[in-house]
């Protein structure tokens, strides 16, 4: 049944309010992405009791099929929105075992939609975790943060055997020149401080280990010419390590390395929940002369590939800026670093989790809290901005009251929340930074619930002969003139894929037209000169170009020279107002989205145009509704059910399809009667014929003048019997569990 009060509430409604669930044009560069390479780095696996293997988990971010690749095996997932796939890499030996050697043990994932995946190094008393970042995010210059100590505590164990530091890389596409500088001597006998050049082909892989920290080791792709600037995946750890040197337990670390280009100048450190041990911080620095202050005090100052390490407190969350972009990694410490008075002493053990910068926000991601045998307590610590910390939602709750300011920040705020095993979902339309990690008997693992990846380096703006609102606006059908301007001026080369199939274009500024409806990655690549890789950088962003769709709502009919029409543009995407135009009366009043009509003498073609503009400010297409002017109202058909089944208890209702404060409405029916018909268009009907047709309609008049009339035309009403359905025939069955037995039945009226 149909009612036009109901009609009525949601056609006013869309004059007034924006609907909520719209996308934004402009989506973030982050670690969600369809197309991923990855590598596991050792862990000190002890068979039978303590082996050690690859752990891959993807959480779907929309509905998704796709497919795990390594060593000849391919593994389908199929996932719905929110679902994870967790695979234990069981037939192959995954992790790498040597140095300084090129082996085949990449890991290849590609997925129709868009998910994040979550690599693990698994071991019984051993474990450590890193978000995977997609092929659109990785680069070509990276700093390595790793871990390396002696302990000289007395423990029941060999702490320092099988805790080399470890580096390992990994190349996406063949032929790939790389050039490594290690900051300590390799077990493999590569130099401290002595480049030296590897080339790999896509999915191969090539891991360095030292008995020193590996911590500034540079890894770069090299090239003779552009065609050879290649991205590669890199990742930074130890094999099992402890942290503090404050006694056991020692335990595996494994992190995925952010490139060169997406590192920040200001962090913030949350301390962990669930350990009295306080944490240990590395800063390492991309640029000579990085000055590095810990809450405005200035604690170091770096040349590039240098770092300092840093000793927090148990519950002491601090403010960490470089002068130069910067990478700040946390380390959980060892268990028995903790205060043997604590009540949960024996928990934890070391992991590690490069921070994102305040400079990078995510606005939502899907996470898993992951399931370890010995893990007992998850948590997940949130950043976010201080006035927008009741935008918080944690799996749909609003965590907003759990927000602390932090230290020497007015503008952001800090969370730990304990949270349970499995998927999560954390949003936040300002944005945020998480973290997710996990406590148990001499165990964890931690990492970045995701991270958002934009280059820092350069800043990119696009110029209409219209104003847009927000940064990277694509507009259909409206030429934009873009502009890269990089922080060094060294880079005077850029090439432009605006994602479309169009041809790339040169120049720092350059002029693009969106033609087509879609969500589109733009690439550009700054080169310091047109032939040279050195220093080449990609910088990728995400840009939503969509026409807008939807439709003016108002009378089609209207009265010469007395009445004034209110009218709206309705759309389901989310719109900031409308330009409007009319032929054949006057604009009254207008406001955002809707507009109040005076319509002149009579006019068979008058017209209302509406250009409706989105959130940013891209107009688009004209939408013209076309109206007659005339004292005979062409009156539409009601709206309501013409298929019913009769039952004299129930009453149907029918409206009009266009109502308006401005008239009046007379209804007639025939087959029927009706039990009421108020002021709102809406007639309420009892059909009294069990097999007929009947029939609706209505006449409306105009309250400025009632010589103003039009009659609708009449909506045929199909109405079936009453369904009755009885037994006409039964046999009862002979036997139990034959099909002797038999039952029909005669059904009378209703619909088929």
């Amino acid at each position: 049944m149909s009612g036009p009060s109901f009609k009525r509430k949601f056609f006013y409604f869309c004059f007034s309010l924006l609907f909520f669930w719209a996308q934004n044009s402009h989506a973030q560069l982050t670690t969600v992405g369809k197309e991923f390479w990855f590598g596991f780095m050792e862990n000190n696996g002890i068979p039978p009791d303590a082996t050690d293997r690859g752990v891959i988990i993807i959480t779907a971010s929309e509905q998704t099929s796709g497919v795990i690749e390594y060593a000849g095996n391919s593994v389908p997932f199929n996932l719905n929105q929110g679902q994870q796939f967790v695979y234990n890499v069981n037939d192959f030996d995954i992790l790498h075992r040597s140095s300084g050697v090129i082996e085949n043990k990449g890991v290849y994932i590609t997925s129709s939609g868009n998910v994040s995946v979550y690599a693990f190094n698994e071991r019984f008393r051993s474990a450590d975790g890193t978000v995977i970042l997609p092929l659109s995010t990785l680069g070509k210059d990276y700093y390595i943060t790793s871990h390396f100590e002696v302990m000289d505590k007395q423990v029941t164990y060999d702490a320092n055997v099988n805790n080399e530091s470890t580096l390992l890389v990994l190349a996406v596409e063949n032929d790939t020149k790389i050039e490594i500088t290690p900051s300590a001597l390799t077990v493999s006998g590569e130099s401290r401080n002595i480049p030296y050049n590897i080339t790999l082909n896509a999915g191969q892989s090539y891991q360095l280990k030292a008995r020193g920290d590996l911590t500034g080791t540079r890894v770069r792709v090299v090239g003779e010419n552009v065609e050879n600037c290649k991205n590669i995946a890199v990742f930074g750890g130890n094999k099992w390590s402890s942290v503090g040197n404050c006694g056991g337990a020692n335990d595996n670390l494994f992190q995925q390395a952010y490139p060169i280009n997406t590192w920040g100048t200001e962090f913030f450190h949350i301390p962990l929940m669930g350990r009295s041990s306080g944490e240990m911080v590395k800063v390492l620095a991309s640029a000579d002369n990085t000055a590095v202050t810990v809450d405005g005090n200035v604690v170091a100052n770096l040349n590039a590939g240098g770092f300092v390490t840093l000793d927090f407190e148990k519950d002491q969350p601090a403010s960490i800026e470089t002068s130069k972009p910067g990478s700040v990694t946390v380390f959980a410490k060892s268990q028995e670093c903790n205060d043997p008075a604590f009540s949960q002493f024996t928990n934890g053990d070391p992991f590690m989790i490069t921070y994102s910068p305040n400079q990078q926000l995510l606005k939502n991601i899907t996470f898993n809290a992951l399931q370890l045998p010995s893990i007992t307590n998850h948590f997940v610590n949130i950043v976010v901005k201080t006035s927008a910390t009741g935008n918080t939602l944690l799996d749909g709750q609003n965590i907003g009251n759990q927000f602390n300011p932090i230290p020497g920040s007015v503008d952001f705020s800090f969370a730990g929340v304990p949270i349970a095993q499995g998927v999560h979902r954390l949003t936040n339309s300002e944005g945020l930074i998480a973290y997710v990690y996990g406590f148990g008997y001499i165990e964890s693992y931690g990492y970045a619930v995701g991270a958002s990846l934009d280059n820092l380096n350069f800043q990119v703006e696009q110029e209409y002969q219209f104003e847009v609102e927000g940064e990277k606006v694509a507009c259909i059908n409206a030429e934009a003139l873009w502009e890269i301007n990089p922080e060094n001026e060294v880079f005077t080369y850029f090439v432009w894929d605006f994602g479309d199939g169009s041809d790339t274009k040169t120049g720092k500024e350059v002029s693009h037209t969106y033609t087509t409806t879609g969500i589109y990655e733009v690439k550009i690549t700054a080169s310091i000169s047109e032939n040279s890789c050195d220093q080449q950088e990609e910088i990728v962003f995400i840009v939503d170009a969509h026409e807008i769709e939807g439709e003016i709502k108002g009378l089609t009919s209207v009265c010469p020279l007395v009445e004034e029409v209110t009218y709206g543009f309705v759309s389901s995407q989310e719109l900031s107002k409308a330009d409007w135009s009319v032929e054949g009366g006057e604009i009254i009043s207008e406001d955002d989205l809707q507009v109040t009509v005076r319509w002149g003498e009579n006019n068979p073609d008058a017209k209302l145009t509406a250009i409706p503009f989105n959130t940013e400010g891209c107009p688009g297409k004209e939408f013209i509704l076309d109206v007659s002017i005339n004292p005979v109202i062409e009156s539409q058909i009601p709206v309501g059910e013409v298929n019913i089944c009769f039952d004299p208890e129930v009453i149907w209702e029918y409206s009009v399809p266009n109502f308006s404060t401005n008239r009046t409405y007379e209804w007639f029916v025939d087959g029927g009667e009706i039990i009421s018909a108020g002021e709102t268009g809406m007639v309420e009907i009892k059909w009294t014929d069990a097999v007929s047709t009947g029939q609706v309609w209505f006449k409306e008049f105009s309250k400025q003048d009632n010589l103003c009339e039009g009659e609708s035309p009449k909506l045929e009403i199909e109405i079936n019997g009453l369904f009755e359905a009885v037994v006409s025939i039964k046999e009862d069955v002979f036997c139990f569990g034959d099909d002797s037995g038999r039952i029909e039945l005669k059904v009378n009226g209703g619909e088929a």
